[in-house]
């Protein structure tokens, strides 16, 4: 496992994430959890968070735990979303873990919510892992 000090920095680093305003939260007992406070900018037409931006919340979940690993190098290789209901929150949580973890393959779910409580969408993330 990569030290939590270390797994922060480097998160930080991720522009995408940060140009989207999302934040690492923690990674404890295999559970990653990363939020998003929304703005404008996050909205779509219809004035709720756009499927994009959930979609990028959750993906960001997998680069959490696979980072959470020493001299891990994997990326998104499937994704499969499904939004449950839209949200009217300000913020928006991701919390996912691992289902199955192998030399190269992993699969992840991940839930995300808001901030009143709402299930807003689930998804099941399969990463690639080079070796």
């Amino acid at each position: 496992m990569r030290p939590i000090e270390e797994l922060t920095e480097l998160l930080n680093r991720d522009k995408f994430a940060a140009y989207n305003n999302i934040r690492f939260i923690s990674m404890e007992d295999g559970v990653a959890t990363v939020a998003a406070d929304l703005n404008d900018n996050h909205l779509n037409g219809l004035g709720i968070p756009q499927g994009g931006m959930i979609f990028t919340l959750a993906d960001f979940v997998l680069a959490v735990l696979a980072n959470a690993e020493a001299d891990a190098k994997t990326v998104t290789l499937d994704a499969s979303i499904n939004f449950i209901k839209a949200s009217r929150g300000k913020t928006l949580t991701a919390r996912g873990r691992y289902v199955s973890r192998g030399r190269t393959i992993c699969i992840a779910n991940v839930e995300v919510t808001d901030d009143l409580g709402v299930l807003c969408a689930v998804a099941t993330f399969t990463g690639f892992t080079k070796q």
